[in-house]
């Protein structure tokens, strides 16, 4: 009896132990973000300059779940045509995204990158 309790355990432990490792802190790379995007140039263009995010599941979850959010904040501040206006609204903007933990990581890859990336994984995520 206490060998199956034993195994039990075990098995719960190391399935526990893989999931949040799979889930938290296993960073993909672009190409496992991106998927099969159906452009074969831009298949190519992937796999080519594919490296690792530091972004984990998690992080694309949290992201993907406010990515209408902040494509629509975008879209307005880059709608506004008072210069002054624009200026606060892109300042307050980028305060709340840095607020957020998942997307300070994505920032981060912004300032690699170029801002072109973090919109692209913002429109590929699913």
């Amino acid at each position: 009896m206490k060998i199956k309790l034993i195994i039990i355990i075990g098995a719960a432990v190391i399935s526990l132990s893989y999931g949040y490792y799979y889930y938290y802190v296993d960073t993909l790379t672009l190409s496992e973000i991106t998927g099969d995007t159906g452009n074969p140039f831009t298949n190519l263009a992937v796999g080519f300059f594919d490296f690792d995010t530091g972004l984990t599941r998690y992080d694309i979850s949290q992201i993907d779940a406010r990515k209408y959010y902040w494509l629509k904040r975008m879209k307005y501040v880059n709608n506004i045509r008072d210069p002054k206006q624009k200026e606060k609204e892109t300042v307050e903007l980028l305060n709340e995204m840095m607020d957020d933990p998942s997307m300070k990581k994505l920032s981060k890859l912004l300032f690699d990158k170029g801002l072109g990336f973090g919109i692209d994984i913002l429109n590929y995520l699913n």
